[in-house]
């Protein structure tokens, strides 16, 4: 599970995996739980790129970077959460990783 992502603004983003004649690997397929499964189908099957503006509409970046401050955004970002309570930060984690788990169940559990 990608906690947060960011991007500089001028990123554009690609599975390509189908121009290559490869399968994309659970984690480029596992964008339809935060992107959905139409958004997730038409990225791989496509294969077109996904430009700056649509990456945080679908919601594979959370944050978006001035050119060239990249890693100083990511450093603000992580001194915020290190300077949290850790177990803090660690209940809300458990908190997400498990709302994100029951709203994935029906789907997982349903056999084929």
């Amino acid at each position: 599970m990608t906690t947060l992502a960011v991007a500089e603004n001028n990123t554009t983003l690609d599975l390509a995996y189908i121009r290559v004649a490869a399968t994309p690997d659970l984690g480029g397929v596992g964008a339809h739980s935060v992107a959905g499964t139409p958004s997730t189908a038409e990225i791989a099957l496509l294969a077109e790129p996904i430009d700056v503006n649509r990456a945080p509409q679908l919601g594979l970046v959370n944050r978006m970077a001035p050119r060239g401050v990249l890693e100083e955004t990511v450093r603000k970002m992580a001194t915020r959460i290190a300077l949290a309570p850790s177990f803090t930060v660690k209940q809300t984690m458990s908190l997400i990783a498990s709302a994100a788990s029951e709203r994935d169940w029906p789907a997982n559990s349903q056999e084929g």
